[in-house]
């Protein structure tokens, strides 16, 4: 997968129609790609085509609201979300940015804020998007598949639960770079939930089992000792390299 042509993807969602297509119109020409959703669960059902790489969530739709949709997201992988709200309550604010939203942003708004909001979180997420594709080449003999929540190992396939996903798509994120522990734990879990390193380390180790031709020996998950992991991730160069 190319991940130096590949322009970062935006799902919105919202149950107003004209604003779908407003905000698609304004991603679009400042340089990502867009999905549209009137709802969470075509939001749901368009991730088939790619996880995307920043969620911009209305939080009140009827039927699935925005904090649960979020939560989904969340379940699927390392999707970070702008909580679109009208409401002024300082409770519902402080609540989305606790549970799901990495940011908030209050309806109306200007187009260009959110813009460079979704800028910011995306730096701070990563930049390299390489969820979307079906799947992410570790090496010629290993894979992941973020949409069909499976890793491939030579010829095993085996199903990737979801804190699997979430430590894998932090990693591949920031791919070929070391991710702290300290990183990790905040991205992949709630706070609330006091999960030691001890804890991901089992993961990582699970995850090996999943992702390695030999987890004893991995190739593709590294670990930096006493700073964190490093995914590796087969670039285009390296491709083109290991051509005969």
């Amino acid at each position: 997968m190319d991940v130096d042509r590949l322009a970062p993807l935006v799902l919105i969602v919202d149950d107003d129609p004209h604003l779908c297509r407003l905000l698609e119109t304004v991603f679009n020409r400042a340089g990502y790609d867009v999905i549209t959703a009137l709802n969470g669960s075509i939001a749901l059902a368009a991730l088939r085509q790619g996880i995307p790489d920043l969620a911009i969530v209305d939080r009140f739709m009827p039927g699935m609201d925005g904090f649960e949709l979020a939560r989904q997201l969340k379940n699927r992988a390392d999707v970070p979300i702008i909580m679109l709200t009208a409401s002024q309550e300082k409770s519902t604010i402080v609540s989305a940015i606790n549970s799901f939203a990495e940011d908030y942003v209050t309806k109306p708004f200007d187009h260009r804020e959110l813009v460079a909001r979704a800028q910011r979180v995306l730096r701070r997420f990563g930049e390299i998007p390489v969820q979307r594709g079906r799947e992410l080449v570790l090496g010629a003999d290993s894979r992941i598949s973020f949409s069909d929540r499976v890793a491939i190992a030579g010829d095993q396939s085996t199903t990737l639960t979801s804190t699997e996903l979430r430590i894998l798509s932090v990693l591949a994120r920031n791919a070929n770079r070391v991710v702290s522990s300290t990183a990790l734990l905040q991205r992949v879990w709630d706070p609330a939930e006091e999960i030691d390193v001890e804890t991901l380390r089992v993961h990582i180790r699970r995850i090996r089992e999943k992702i390695e031709p030999d987890p004893q020996h991995p190739q593709y998950l590294l670990t930096d000792r006493g700073v964190g992991y490093r995914l590796v991730v087969q670039t285009p160069q390296d491709s083109a390299t290991a051509l005969p």
